[in-house]
């Protein structure tokens, strides 16, 4: 996840044509519910008119924070494999499939340890050891606390770590480690540290039944751990959008908008109530400003603005 600083002025840039685009939804909702044809309803109108004063009025008074930049570089290029065949046997084949391209060029190494992206494997008969694994030349990244995203995502960050590092980690030992060292992590990105206990205790509670690491680090690790490696653990049935008939609508997420959702379904409900558009279900989503690399990369110009500039002979 990228570092977004929170952009009040991009926000109200978009408004307008997020506004223009609840327009059309709502209204063509109320043409398909009512059966009718013709210009925008003027209760839409009044709603439309409300919810874009509303977002003005919170974000104009937005104080803008100082982003924090931290670099995120990621390189992968490492297959891992196990095989019962002799080392002399895999040299011999690989050193084949080296002369199969020029533009390919395959190097080797083996032995009783191997990292693969991000997992150290040692061989401990009559298993494999695994723990998290850390290039030397990249530095660990964490979305900064205070990056423009919506709190779910927030929230969310060390509660992934924790179930990230329980996967990888086939030892108690290894993982009490781990948790201390995403703690430190998040602690240096800015994360408050009764942040970082609630939803990492979240975590646990999830798995053990309980907020603390004593069971999950206790004689019932592996049995735990073969929870989590079910990639269908914890995972909650949503609701399926029906495009037919709910109206998802995005706006562009500031900090002062964290709990717009809420404030908009009221206005929404007070607006609507009683009306053919009472019991249609309209869903709130969230859209982000531009991030850092957005901002500072400068892109190749898009075919209808070269056509644009002048030739050279049209310049003499």
């Amino acid at each position: 996840i990228k570092f977004v600083p929170p952009a009040p002025e991009q926000v109200l840039e978009r408004l307008p044509k997020e506004i223009g685009q609840m327009k059309e939804k709502v209204s063509a909702a109320w043409r398909r519910v009512t059966k009718t044809i013709g210009r925008q309803p003027p209760i839409v109108e009044k709603f439309c008119e409300r919810i874009e004063d509303e977002i003005r009025k919170i974000v104009t008074a937005e104080a803008p924070r100082d982003p924090i930049l931290k670099p995120a570089i990621t390189f992968f290029h490492d297959i891992f494999f196990t095989t019962k065949q002799p080392p002399e046997r895999i040299e011999e084949i690989l050193q084949e499939l080296n002369k199969k391209d020029p533009n390919i060029g395959i190097t080797w190494e083996g032995g009783k340890t191997v990292e693969y992206l991000d997992v150290k494997a040692t061989i401990e008969i009559p298993n494999f050891r695994t723990t998290v694994f850390r290039k030397l030349a990249a530095q660990p990244y964490v979305l900064p606390f205070h990056s423009s995203h919506p709190p779910h995502i927030t929230r969310n960050i060390p509660y992934s770590a924790a179930l990230r590092a329980t996967r990888i980690c086939s030892h108690s030992e290894d993982l009490y480690h781990e948790l201390e060292k995403i703690r430190i992590t998040l602690l240096l990105n800015k994360y408050p540290p009764r942040f970082i206990d609630k939803h990492i205790g979240r975590f646990f509670q999830d798995l053990t039944g309980i907020t603390t690491s004593e069971t999950l680090l206790g004689n019932d690790h592996s049995k735990f751990r073969e929870l989590v490696l079910d990639t269908t653990w914890n995972k909650k049935e949503k609701r399926q959008i029906n495009f037919g008939t709910d109206i998802l609508l995005h706006f562009t997420y500031a900090p002062s908008l964290a709990n717009f959702g809420t404030h908009f379904h009221q206005i929404w409900q007070e607006i609507f109530e009683g009306t053919p558009l009472d019991d249609i279900p309209v869903i709130y989503a969230n859209r982000l400003t531009d991030s850092l690399k957005h901002i500072l990369v400068q892109k190749k110009p898009s075919k209808e603005a070269i056509k644009l500039l002048p030739t050279s002979s049209e310049a003499k």
